[in-house]
């Protein structure tokens, strides 16, 4: 029998991996592939662009859960809004924030393989 303690710590966690898989499919935009970043993969360091509010505990749970890795560290900065004309008037784009997300030595994710 589950106590109901146990029970709200097993519900907590199954909702934070489903949260994971939202933030992934939706937060997550795409893989940086400055040429920073590709000198970068390296040293097992992959750089996401993510959306602004999403934190670093839902971004190890999304990269681990799909990529099947363990993270050691994740880095993130805002990056800066970019000005944009559109005819006339000024706009802007959409804000980001960058994730440089450091592997364990004995993982990797195969984003290039076939190069």
């Amino acid at each position: 029998m589950i106590d109901t303690s146990e029970k709200k710590s097993i519900e907590f966690v199954n909702n934070q991996y489903s949260f994971a898989e939202y933030v992934l499919l939706n937060d997550i935009k795409q893989l940086s592939t400055t040429k920073k970043s590709l000198f970068s993969l390296e040293n097992k360091k992959y750089t996401f662009l993510v959306s602004p509010w999403v934190t670093k505990p839902f971004i190890k749970l999304a990269i681990e859960k799909y990529f099947n890795v363990r993270v050691n560290k994740i880095n993130t900065s805002n990056l800066p809004v970019k000005k944009k004309y559109i005819g006339k008037s000024l706009g802007s784009k959409s804000r980001l924030k960058k994730a440089v997300v450091t592997l364990d030595p004995r993982d990797e994710i195969a984003l290039f393989s076939d190069i």
